[in-house]
């Protein structure tokens, strides 16, 4: 096979799959570990991939911008339903999610304390004379507009929120997966620093897998959702303490 043609299949590969890997293009196409590389760097330099840590992902990955606006009706929906939950005083965390930041309509004039690493949450509440914002700080990932790193990190253990408010790249046999390493490890530590885990997560993040874990169903508490978890997203060992069905 020749090589052009290898390039256009991995491209391939990387609109239907969350992670092409270096290990999955060596085998799929029996070439060594180098020039699966040599083709990731052609394709990305060619701006038809994107690399990352092991591997590559589309180029045409939805913006932030374009996610929120994809079904932005129900986001909103499940927004409003989890805002009901938080009372004056409470600290909150929000991470960098979509259907978290539709949130910020509905408790902007609330008395609260929020802790977030992203950008557009802190846009949010920037003028609400109620909220005490906290933004991490650490190192910027520009594309999604949200800090990572060590000092994020560490700046979360100083917390114990009342709420976490998450969304969710994909839910699937009872795990909960994220596209980027940096954005799962945060909210990994944000679950574990949280008395109360509230997940946003519609239909269509069921039944997909992305490469990076961020934790299991049984650690949330409540999961606001537009439909029943089919069953091969949850297992019997592994489903959120509640589900609220918004309609």
């Amino acid at each position: 096979m020749d090589q052009e043609t290898r390039l256009s299949l991995i491209e391939d590969m990387t609109k239907t799959m969350a992670l092409v890997t270096v290990q999955n293009i060596c085998d799929t196409f029996q070439v060594s570990r180098d020039t699966a590389r040599r083709d990731l760097v052609k394709l990305e330099q060619q701006g038809r991939i994107t690399r990352t840590r092991g591997g590559a992902v589309s180029s045409t990955i939805q913006t932030y911008a374009q996610r929120k606006e994809e079904s932005g009706d129900l986001k909103r929906k499940l927004a409003k339903a989890a805002s009901s939950l938080p009372k004056d005083g409470d600290l909150l965390f929000m991470d960098s999610s979509t259907s978290v930041a539709c949130m910020a309509e509905f408790i902007v004039d609330r008395v609260l304390t929020i802790v977030t690493h992203s950008l557009h949450i802190a846009q949010a509440f920037s003028h609400s004379p109620k909220v005490e914002l906290i933004l991490l700080g650490g190192r910027l990932h520009s594309r999604d507009q949200y800090v990572y790193g060590s000092a994020a990190l560490d700046a979360l253990e100083q917390y114990r929120a009342d709420w976490f408010f998450t969304g969710a790249c994909g839910i699937d046999e009872g795990e909960i997966t994220g596209v980027h390493l940096e954005d799962a490890l945060i909210k990994q530590k944000m679950i574990a620093r949280a008395r109360n885990v509230v997940m946003l997560a519609d239909h269509s993040k069921m039944n997909v897998n992305f490469p990076f874990r961020i934790g299991r169903l049984e650690e949330v508490d409540i999961l606001f959702t537009d439909r029943d978890l089919p069953m091969d997203a949850a297992d019997p060992t592994s489903k959120p303490k509640e589900i609220c069905i918004v309609s």
